[in-house]
């Protein structure tokens, strides 16, 4: 069985058609969606988002956090950001990440600081995503 899988950002519709499972973080840990899942509506974190689709292809993608919402026969994932995981650049990603560490260490103020630290968790969550996609492929 399979179910209707739309992934959107505020620009253009990301991914639509049928899965057998999609992989997200969501804020209370990592969730496994199958086809008749409970319905559910939450955040989501960043990292990596993974759509197994009706033919068994996955396609593995950065998502930097959204909103998911699981209904009987469809599956909505608004997505603020979303990057294919063989376009994410680990020496951009690494610069990017040292200058906000080197941004947080100077005295900016509490509202560019909480800025400041989300992206840097972005970058972190940009990493990870680069780390388990170079893994051996011993796990589901």
């Amino acid at each position: 069985m399979d179910c209707q899988l739309e992934v959107v950002n505020i620009e253009k519709i990301i991914f639509s058609g049928l899965i057998k499972k999609v992989k997200v973080s969501g804020i209370e840990g990592n969730l496994c969606i199958y086809p008749n899942h409970a319905q559910l509506l939450t955040f989501i974190q960043p990292g990596l988002l993974s759509i197994t689709d009706i033919k068994e292809k996955i396609e593995n993608l950065y998502i930097s956090g959204g909103i998911l919402e699981i209904q009987p026969k469809k599956i909505s994932i608004l997505a603020d950001s979303v990057i294919r995981v063989i376009d994410l650049d680990r020496q951009h990603i690494l610069k990017n990440k040292k200058e906000l560490q080197k941004n947080i260490s100077n005295n900016v103020v509490l509202e560019q600081q909480s800025k400041i630290i989300k992206k840097l968790s972005e970058e972190i969550a940009k990493l990870k995503v680069i780390e388990m996609m170079e893994k051996p492929k011993n796990r589901n």
